[in-house]
């Protein structure tokens, strides 16, 4: 799964975490999963079931919580997706990022 992302085949890479976590959740992977799910542009239900399994996981974990608002916007869920982002930023106050993208998302420019 790491070298199908490395090589940038999302959505074999996608595929391939599912098997690793049968074994046993793992935050990380989870999150890689959604990661590449999404950039994919693959199974949104599927990227979001990843996404949440990461940040219930590790709920302080920022990347989690983004790509977890990546999966959000990816499905039209946008005030799902800012709730995370603004967790994200409580997270990780001097993130300007985070804050831009919130005000991106609250334009509608997600």
């Amino acid at each position: 799964a790491a070298y199908e992302e490395r090589e940038k085949r999302w959505a074999g890479a996608g595929r391939s975490y599912e098997p690793v976590l049968a074994r046993g959740p793992n935050a990380g992977l989870h999150e890689r999963a959604a990661h590449c799910l999404l950039n994919a542009q693959g199974d949104v239900k599927k990227a979001l079931e990843h996404a949440r399994a990461a940040v219930l996981d590790s709920p302080n974990d920022v990347k989690f919580r983004m790509t977890l608002a990546r999966a959000y916007l990816a499905a039209k869920m946008k005030e799902s997706a800012l709730g995370e982002l603004e967790r994200a930023s409580a997270l990780a106050p001097s993130d300007d990022s985070i804050k831009e993208q919130i005000r991106r998302v609250k334009r509608g420019e997600s």
